[in-house]
């Protein structure tokens, strides 16, 4: 309640004047302020008690008049009601107030917080009074008696009902207490945020010529370049707001800074730090000597930073860390001590001994993430090309690391957009086969595509049968969990280990959990065991902590040994690796890595890979194992997603249900001028491998599905090839053969290989795929995407998404706003794609301000 409004309160509760305007201004506090009401209520009792006490004695001094108001009867009643009988003129109100005021000299308008501030330390008092008592009563009762002094006696009702009442009042005393103590303990943590923050200002200002002189001398030549385009949205700030400013009383600039735990604070800016801010280089500001800039080789670059000491700046000595935000950055705050202490920035974990400095400093460090390029496919003519051949792919990793891009305030790297693992993030509603015989279902529909309504868009669908959980295989499993010191942040190894709890939680006696972890050795930290035992699971899980470097190829060798032990073809075998992917001691060599997982999956071993993490996360690596470990690879950035993977897709992320699983498109020129097919560019087979058993392809657990777009230019269209060149010299064109003359638009192929778990294999799958094939036929009239169904234009929404983040060109002309329509109408109310709508908000508002 404002001091303002608790004067106009008194001056309403003691009877005064008031305009219109302030009479509304009271009744509205009153509806809405239980408080203003108590406070009323208080004034007016307080005025009656007054009256009481003093109404009937002369007033020394006064004039007839004002002792005459001073002794008539107070004009309202307690419930704040006036007394229509004693109307007072506003003459005789204001003298009434003046001769109270002389009564009692001392009164002043105390703010109501302060009466309860007196109530509840009187309350305090008595709460302690009692429950001294109370606990020395309690502990008499609980002695055990001695038979040498007692005799056992029966006890009386009225003993019980006494020790019940005593049981109740203890009760009652320790909930008040707890409540009183816990009302303490938030203010003294607010008061302490208070002195913490103007005690880290003071500091910081004191340490800031320490720093220049002693310490940035050591620092490599990094230059910082934001990768988002206005890194004030991750501040909380005002775009237009500058992110150095002067401030009025001080020389120093001022870069707001907000902690992790959502509290807003300001700091001094160290001149390196204004370096960050401004997008210049630690030469710029005069603080180092200068030299010539780290080389443009990436390597050289990320070879500087990670060898640059990294020490945060902070007030204080005792060793603890506090966890700040700095435009797309995360730093971790270390209080210097003479011990060997570690900053986490951006994900990259750099050590230094904190005495070798005499003042923390802060370095921003070069992202440390991987991602392979992506050459978008060009549209191709039948005539040149009339087969489309690729490999499914089941993974879904893409889409939560660009939402985690997103929601950070950053745009993805273009290499980080698969655009078939977004489009296969989402439940669509296909039906699935009717029995396990027939494991896959597969469902073709045309409509014009959103962004060139000339065109055709072809949506293949691609659906798993839905195993009952019931109804599964058991489970031989084996985790395998990075546990290096990059695993230590909060969305690391922490979120690992909630992800594994909750899949525990889901086995049950059919299964079997081993654990091996990984840093500079492996280690098996539960040797297998029934899923049913759930404590010692659990308890070897939460055991895990993170420290030391990375032997990846260790880890994954022992994980596997671990697994054979239990194989057998006609259960779930599989390795679970949980990791951020930065394998730095042992075998590092990607191409080596993948060949160790290819030699390992030949087991009957299959593989899932959860990503997590950022600043150092190499998704290139993570992703080319799980395809060459006849795995799913999935990113976790939360929680949520993580109960996604585990529990609710549980099935489908451990059962696989179809192998070496290939779609082969075929086009009919007479009725197909050129085609393009929508992701899956790392994807993609030569035509005769299709029919080679031998090539491995992409798996289908249960209840997966597989969403493919193909975007075609019908004949009739005009439509020019990106090159163009000569006619053959020894060849002429082949006459058509009388099948390309029907009203054919495309056949699609499917191969797989079925399920065999009483067979020869180790993994239990047919050594011999099967075919199917399946004609769509050339529309008379293609509909437009706004007719076809929700799933279709979902999905189409989607990949238009994928090619906007690219940067297309395809899709250059088709607005955010007419891709955000195209989405919203789909929702289906689904909450996962209403999440996706949002996206779309956030990274049309990126782009247009990195525009």
């Amino acid at each position: 309640m404002k001091p303002e409004d608790q004067s106009l309160l008194t001056a309403y509760a003691v009877g005064e004047d008031l305009s219109a305007e302030e009479r509304a201004h009271v009744a509205q506090l009153l509806r809405d302020d239980p408080e203003a009401a108590a406070f009323v209520e208080d004034a007016q009792q307080l005025g009656t008690l007054l009256h009481d006490a003093y109404g009937q004695e002369p007033v020394p001094g006064e004039e007839p008049p004002q002792a005459a108001a001073a002794e008539a009867p107070l004009p309202f009643m307690p419930s704040g009601k006036r007394r229509p009988e004693n109307e007072l003129t506003a003459e005789q109100r204001r003298a009434r107030v003046e001769a109270l005021k002389a009564k009692a000299p001392q009164l002043k308008r105390t703010p109501f917080l302060t009466y309860q501030a007196m109530i509840t330390a009187a309350a305090a008092c008595l709460v302690l009074v009692g429950l001294y008592y109370a606990m020395n009563i309690v502990q008499m009762l609980m002695e055990e008696p001695d038979d040498s002094e007692y005799v056992e006696v029966d006890m009386t009702k009225e003993e019980d009902l006494r020790k019940g009442q005593i049981a109740q009042i203890v009760e009652q005393i320790e909930a008040d207490e707890a409540r009183r103590q816990a009302e303490e303990d938030r203010l003294h943590e607010e008061l302490l945020a208070i002195d913490l923050d103007q005690e880290r200002e003071a500091a910081e200002a004191a340490q800031q010529d320490a720093l220049a002189v002693q310490t940035t001398a050591a620092l490599p030549q990094i230059e910082y370049r934001p990768t988002a385009p206005d890194p004030r949205r991750r501040l909380g700030m005002d775009p237009s707001t500058p992110l150095a400013s002067a401030d009025a009383s001080s020389s120093r600039p001022r870069v707001p800074i907000r902690p992790l735990n959502g509290r807003a604070t300001e700091s001094a800016a160290s001149p390196d730090l204004q370096a960050l801010t401004s997008g210049t280089t630690l030469a710029d500001t005069g603080n180092a000597p200068t030299k010539p800039t780290v080389p443009a080789e990436q390597a050289a670059r990320q070879q500087a930073v990670e060898r640059a000491p990294a020490v945060a700046q902070a007030a204080g000595s005792n060793g603890n860390h506090e966890v700040f935000e700095l435009n797309s950055f995360a730093v971790d705050t270390v209080h210097p001590a003479n011990a060997r202490q570690t900053a986490t920035l951006a994900g990259a974990r750099l050590e230094t001994r904190m005495s070798d400095v005499a003042a923390p400093i802060t370095v921003a460090p070069t992202s440390r993430e991987a991602y392979d390029s992506i050459q978008e496919a060009d549209f191709v003519s039948p005539l040149d090309q009339p087969l489309s051949t690729f490999s499914v792919d089941v993974d879904t990793a893409s889409y939560a690391n660009v939402r985690r891009f997103l929601e950070n305030g950053e745009l993805p790297p273009a290499g980080a957009v698969r655009i078939e693992e977004l489009l296969n993030y989402f439940n669509y509603h296909d039906a699935p086969p009717a029995s396990r015989d027939e494991p896959l279902a597969l469902h073709t529909d045309l409509a014009q595509a959103p962004w060139a309504p000339e065109h055709y868009l072809m949506r293949t669908a691609l659906k798993g049968y839905e195993m009952p959980w019931d109804e599964r295989p058991p489970a031989n499993l084996v985790f395998l969990v990075d546990v290096s010191g990059s695993m230590q942040s909060a969305n690391k190894l922490p979120l690992v280990k909630t992800g594994l709890r909750e899949l525990v939680r889901k086995l049950d006696e059919r299964d079997r959990v081993a654990i091996v972890t990984y840093a500079g050795n492996e280690r098996l930290a539960l040797p297998s065991t029934t899923a049913n035992n759930t404590e010692t699971i659990l308890h070897a899980i939460d055991q895990l902590g993170a420290g030391g470097s990375t032997n990846g190829a260790g880890g994954i060798r022992r994980a596997y040994e671990e697994a054979r032990k239990h194989l057998d073809p006609a259960h779930a075998n599989r390795v679970i690796l949980c990791s951020d992917g930065d394998f730095n001691v042992g075998m590092t060599n990607r191409s080596d890595l993948v060949d160790l997982v290819e030699q390992e999956a030949e087991s009957g071993v299959y593989l899932t890979i959860l990503g997590f993490g950022m600043g150092n996360y190499q998704d290139a690596m993570l992703e080319e194992i799980s395809n060459k470990g006849n795995g799913n690879y999935s990113y976790i950035d939360n929680e949520r997603e993580a109960r996604r993977i585990l529990v609710e897709r549980a099935a489908g992320t451990l059962v696989p249900i179809a192998k070496d699983v290939k779609i082969q498109v075929e086009f009919n020129p007479e009725h197909v001028q050129a085609y393009r097919l929508i992701g899956y560019e790392n994807r993609a087979l030569e035509a005769q491998d299709f029919n080679d058993d031998q090539k491995d392809a992409g798996e289908i657990g249960a209840g997966h599905q597989v969403i493919a777009l193909y975007e075609i230019v019908p004949t009739g269209v005009d439509w020019q090839p990106s090159g163009q060149v000569d006619d053959l010299k020894y060849q002429a064109p082949r006459e058509a053969p009388e099948a390309a003359h029907s009203d054919e638009l495309l056949t699609v192929k499917l191969r797989y290989k079925p399920a065999e778990p009483k067979g020869d294999t180790a993994d239990g799958f047919s050594e011999t795929s099967v075919k199917r094939e399946f004609a769509v036929q050339a529309p008379e009239q293609v509909p437009a995407m706004g007719e076809a169904s929700e799933d279709f234009r979902f999905s189409a929404a989607v990949a238009g998404f994928g090619l906007k983040l690219r940067d297309s060109d395809t899709v250059a002309d088709w607005s955010w706003s007419r891709l955000r329509r195209l989405a919203s109408g789909a929702t289906a109310g689904e909450n996962e794609r209403e999440d996706f709508v949002q996206l779309i908000d956030e990274a049309s508002e990126l782009k247009r301000s990195a525009e």
